[in-house]
């Protein structure tokens, strides 16, 4: 087995301590079981994001981003059944504080979402504009925003 970084067997602990409580005490427990059930579980969805796989998480709305900053320049995220751009233009001078959001249309959410830039395409629908400090970013493991902040920013923007 070759170990692409030193840190692989830490990040596997969670999956071996979990097959150790199931391997010590098989049937004795219901309480050992669902313990090491419930560590090998954490532990493959810890390792899955660590390895760069996108995995739901408690919280957290999964985005695509487009600039590799804490406050990515534009981003694509999924909020109830649409696809939601929000886009700053890259600055000739300053950054805009807040982002334009976009409602793309379904069948050009995929073409934007591999396009450079993530440019709104023919069909979108401007609703409005979001303050970027509002978002809260989570980039650990994968790119997220914070649920809340995303909810609380688009209800500010379809009450405005």
């Amino acid at each position: 087995m070759s170990l692409s970084r030193p840190w692989l067997l830490i990040d596997l602990a969670p999956l071996v301590t979990g097959l150790v409580l199931l391997a010590s005490r098989p049937g004795t427990s219901l309480l050992s079981v669902a313990g090491g059930a419930t560590v090998i579980a954490w532990g493959l969805v810890r390792f899955a994001a660590q390895q760069g796989y996108h995995v739901p998480r408690l919280g957290l709305a999964r985005i695509e981003p487009h600039g590799c900053w804490d406050v990515p320049l534009s981003f694509v995220v999924a909020h109830r059944g649409r696809s939601l751009l929000f886009h700053r233009p890259f600055p000739h001078e300053d950054l805009p504080d807040a982002y334009t959001v976009y409602a793309l249309p379904s069948a050009a959410a995929q073409d934007v979402r591999g396009a450079w830039g993530l440019q709104p395409v023919g069909g979108s629908q401007q609703l409005g504009l979001v303050p970027a400090a509002s978002l809260q970013f989570a980039h650990s493991c994968g790119s997220y925003v914070q649920a809340r902040t995303l909810r609380a920013a688009l209800e500010r923007l379809t009450a405005s």
